[in-house]
């Protein structure tokens, strides 16, 4: 009896025996590898947790004695992603340093989703915050882990505490403080009580003194404009807040000119997203084109005639964005197949600013506009013909302040550093960065300040108004008797100053008719002074309002409000100024 088992000798096979099998596994052209793999991000999110995701900047200043770049700009906007990650408890071991607080996380990532999720691969640098754990995390460290057989990779990405997050310093240090062993968290009353029961019960250890707060110099100046104050507020040290051109899609670092610096005063980006999730009924397409939904959330924009543009009108959706005083912030993700692209913003003040979709893959693009007062704000999308472009996540959200711009390349002050210090660097013969106008003018009384080194023995300005028909300016005016001019009309007043160039200053001038204040380096040297009515109308910095009157100037940062500070208020703006210039005060500070 034929034991054996049977075969078939019908089935096709290969003629080349090094041929891939019809049924292979590896076929990495099936489309069942996608589905493996979008299953896989669908099981991550499905039993993974939510995290609040910060891309890290880093420019070419490669510090190679830390391997790293010690001057990384982590973004302030986050991504929402999910991972899967198992929380731990903080440890607390003691080892021979002292007490070391560990808590390292792995999280894993499916590697499609998250780069199309923030546009690039993960990156050691960047910031992962828990919400279960509140607390923050930097990624030091990007493995890949893959399932070839079923075309499934991973990203697993190992985190420490973030130590210089808020989560993890300053919020214990504001209010409580923990006895080291114990379980107890104890108020500053609390700490009062024991250190006094301590003296009198040897069973009872008084807990450590409590730990001394330092206030926080940003905390100090925006609460200078807790009540909707208007004016603003320049920081060059906060790198999130400078751009090299003046729609704010590329970053500046130092060395790079400034076109755009965000005024940090109304407190950042709003919270609230005004550009409602898009649909491929949302484009207006024109002649041939097409566009049509995709499964991940993109509008596939299919470019069939080359004459033609397809482009979505903002104002559809939210009247608001078409406002010339307000300027909004505008993301989206894109990707192409290829050809000359670009997106293109369109009914800015700006003109038309626009940048390239030349990625295979997402990429996350920004613009920081302004409605012009005329036509539609639109988001364009240009292409070669035969080409297609996905896009999503298209977000417009409200960004308040009074920023200051330069659209003109050449006339762009240059970031700068010297140590732990950042400024901009103004050349005295084109540079500046203006606001818009606001009107109607602030009425005095308002208050300019900066920091700053004047380098240049020259008649300049430090700043003046946006335009002449409203000015509070500051400037310069050498000669055999060097002074400052302060004044809010033509005449103003002159105060004698010596050893003015060259040297770090912190100005401070109080514009309020005849009862004017110009204060220098902590002390009030103009007090009162007449310098007329006049109010402003927005500011320049160093240039003066009519053509003409550049300053080479280094600005470490500037600060106006429309209205008088108290003496408390002042001591806090001038020791912030002199922090961020490095500029010694009068000791103590002499407040009017």
């Amino acid at each position: 009896m034929n034991k054996r088992f049977r075969n078939s000798n019908k089935i096709d096979l290969p003629h080349d025996i090094d041929q891939e099998s019809l049924l292979s596994l590896y076929d990495r052209e099936s489309k069942d590898l996608e589905l493996f793999n979008s299953i896989d991000a669908e099981i991550i999110k499905l039993s993974g947790s939510k995290l609040f995701y910060y891309k890290v900047f880093i420019n070419e200043n490669y510090d190679r004695v830390y391997l790293e770049e010690r001057n990384k700009v982590v973004s302030k906007d986050a991504i929402v992603v999910w991972a899967s990650y198992d929380p731990k408890p903080i440890e607390e071991n003691v080892s021979e340093f002292g007490l070391e607080l560990t808590n390292d996380q792995v999280f894993v990532f499916n590697k499609s989703y998250i780069e199309r999720a923030i546009g690039r691969a993960p990156q050691p640098g960047d910031v992962v915050e828990s919400p279960v754990q509140n607390i923050k995390y930097e990624i030091y460290e990007v493995q890949e882990d893959s399932f070839e057989v079923y075309g499934v990779f991973h990203y697993n990405c190992y985190g420490r505490i973030l130590r210089d997050s808020s989560d993890v310093v300053d919020e214990p240090a504001l209010e409580t403080f923990e006895e080291v062993g114990a379980d107890l968290l104890f108020t500053r009353s609390d700490y009062e009580d024991l250190s006094v029961a301590a003296m009198t019960n040897p069973d009872i250890i008084a807990p450590e003194s409590p730990p001394v707060i330092v206030p926080d110099p940003d905390e100090n100046i925006l609460a200078l404009f807790a009540n909707g104050e208007v004016g603003a507020w320049y920081d060059p040290s906060d790198l999130t807040t400078v751009f090299q051109d003046a729609a704010g899609t590329t970053p500046a670092n130092v060395g790079d000119p400034v076109g755009l610096i965000l005024d940090k005063s109304q407190g950042g980006v709003g919270a609230t997203n005004q550009m409602p999730a898009t649909s491929a009924s949302d484009w207006v397409v024109l002649g041939s084109n097409t566009a049509t939904d995709e499964v991940d959330g993109s509008v596939l924009i299919t470019h069939v005639d080359a004459n033609d543009a397809a482009y979505i009108v903002l104002n559809s959706f939210y009247a608001g964005i078409q406002d010339t005083t307000k300027s909004h912030k505008i993301t989206f993700e894109a990707k192409t197949t290829g050809g000359s692209s670009a997106a293109v913003l369109n009914g800015t003040s700006l003109g038309s600013p626009q940048q390239a979709v030349d990625s295979a893959g997402y990429q996350a693009f920004s613009f920081i506009v302004k409605w012009s007062g005329s036509g539609a704000m639109s988001l364009q999308i240009n292409m070669s013909a035969g080409k297609t472009i996905n896009i999503r996540s298209v977000s417009v959200y409200e960004l308040p302040g009074n920023h200051a711009t330069q659209t003109t390349s050449a006339a762009r002050p240059v970031l700068q550093q010297s140590g732990d210090l950042y400024y901009l660097d103004f050349d005295g013969v084109d540079d500046t960065l203006f606001t818009n106008e606001i009107s109607p003018a602030l009425a005095q009384p308002n208050t300019l300040s900066a920091s700053f080194v004047y380098n240049q023995e020259a008649t300049q300005y430090i700043w003046d108004s946006w335009s002449t028909a409203a000015r509070n300016a500051l400037a310069y005016a050498t000669g055999a008797s060097p002074s400052l001019l302060i004044y809010a009309t033509a005449s103003g007043t002159n105060v004698p100053v010596s050893s003015f160039v060259g040297v770090g200053h912190v100005a401070v001038a109080e514009y309020n008719t005849n009862q004017s204040v110009l204060r220098l380096d902590g002390a009030a040297i103009a007090d009162p002074a007449n310098v007329g009515a006049s109010g402003t109308n927005g500011y320049r910095l160093a240039r003066a309002a009519f053509p003409g009157g550049y300053g080479n100037i280094d600005m470490f940062a500037f600060v106006a409000i429309n209205r008088t500070l108290t003496a408390a208020e002042i001591t806090d703006l001038e020791t912030y100024l002199a922090e961020k210039s490095g500029v010694t005060l009068a000791t103590p500070p002499v407040n009017p």
